[in-house]
């Protein structure tokens, strides 16, 4: 445990990922790649059709870039498809989500 602790304080670890598994020898860590490559993805989706996908390569979704998409991506395509009176867009309270930007 003692082994842990110091490569915690090291920064070397992420502690949130640090778990141990073996009963038989609890000091034996494994190490794995931090900021691995990641990809988050939005679509709408409604009882006719989806919209999308579209990817947030390589970046954490947040209100600046989700408005973003929203703008140029999802709007164009609704007001294409003459459906800006006809939906209700439904979101969940999540940060990028209700920052006021976005819900105006």
């Amino acid at each position: 445990m003692e082994k842990i602790k110091k490569l915690i304080g090291t920064g070397l670890v992420n502690k949130h990922n640090c778990h141990i598994w073996a009963a038989n020898n609890p000091y034996i860590t494994m190490e794995t790649a931090m900021n691995s490559a990641k990809v988050n993805v939005w679509c709408a989706m409604s009882n006719k059709e989806i919209i999308g996908p579209y990817f947030f390569e390589n970046e954490t979704v947040n209100q600046y870039n989700y408005f973003h998409m929203l703008k140029n991506y999802f709007y164009p395509i609704i007001q294409r498809k003459r459906l800006t009176n006809k939906i209700i867009f439904q979101q969940d309270g999540s940060p990028p989500h209700f920052s006021k930007e976005v819900r105006t």
